[in-house]
Order: C-alpha cells, then structure tokens, then sequence
C-alpha cells in the first residue's frame, strides 16, 4: 500500500481497536501510521518527538514479539525494514541512547534472537513506559481523537 511517504510496513493489528499499526518512510526519517477499521490512515506527524520515538520503538518491539495478529503478506514489515527503521532511530540518537540504538542495530544486524533485540528496544524506552501495545493503543485513540486522518 503506498502513500505520499512511501510503502506503509504493518506489523500487526492492536487489539481491542482493531487498528493496523506500522511504519512508514518519510523524508528521509520514519514515522508511525495506523490503519483504522474503515480504512483511513492516521499518520503520527510528530508533535511530539518523545512520543514519536516511542511510539516507533514499541512497534519495532511489537515486530520482534510477534504477538500481534499478522499484516497481510504485501504489507508486513520485514527484518530490513526493521534494520531502517533502527538504522534512522540511531542517526537521530543522541548521549546514551545513541549507544543504546546501536546495540539494538548491532543485534538485529548480528542475527541475535529476537528476544534479545526486545531486550535492547525496551531499554530505549522511558522507563515509565507501559506495555508497548498498550502504548500503541494510546497513541492511536489520541490521533483518531484528532481527526489526523489521510
């Protein structure tokens, strides 16, 4: 499915919304899209930078769980897609989550299991974050609260 940004990736379907959730390249970076029930797109724009990455780690951890309800086959994300979007998560980085990132890229990149790459993702997270699918959830109601539909 392309958009404006390019291919939309989806990792997997939000329970209880319904919501697709996945990644999408944008200029250069990567930004957080959901696909609603009917269909419309909510692209994450960013307003908020911290919720932003977040919101792109906890996918990239979902992706790695595999514990969502899988995409479609033409629109799943991949392992390179995963790669960029860490590859873009570590150019962005700075201080100790520039480190933290790399080690993240660094085991995906070395063909580490999974459960060691969520491992390296939950520490790029706030450490009051909840559980990334509930994060999710949460950044879904809040942009289909907004009405930042495509």
């Amino acid at each position: 499915m392309e958009r404006a940004g390019g291919p939309v990736r989806v990792i997997g379907r939000l329970i209880p919304s319904g919501a697709w959730v996945g990644i999408e390249p944008v200029a250069g970076a990567h930004r957080l899209v959901f696909g609603t029930p009917d269909g419309t797109w909510l692209p994450d724009q960013g307003d908020d930078p911290a919720a932003a990455r977040s919101g792109l780690v906890a996918a990239a951890i979902l992706y790695f769980l595999a514990s969502l309800p899988d995409p479609p086959g033409e629109l799943e994300a991949t392992q390179a897609d995963m790669a960029a979007l860490l590859t873009d998560l570590l150019a962005r980085s700075i201080g100790p989550d520039r480190s933290l990132a790399e080690e993240a890229l660094d085991a995906v990149d070395d063909g580490l299991p999974a459960d060691a790459v969520v491992l390296r993702l939950q520490r790029l997270l706030p450490a009051d974050s909840r559980d990334p699918a509930d994060l999710l959830e949460g950044r879904y109601r809040t942009l289909s609260q907004s009405g930042r539909s495509r």
